[in-house]
């Protein structure tokens, strides 16, 4: 499903940004 892709980039992109936020 597209919507599945959509939120685990989602999902990856705000955790990725987070890890940034805490370095």
């Amino acid at each position: 499903m597209v919507v599945a892709v959509i939120i685990a980039a989602g999902f990856f992109y705000c955790r990725t940004k987070s890890s940034e936020m805490i370095r």
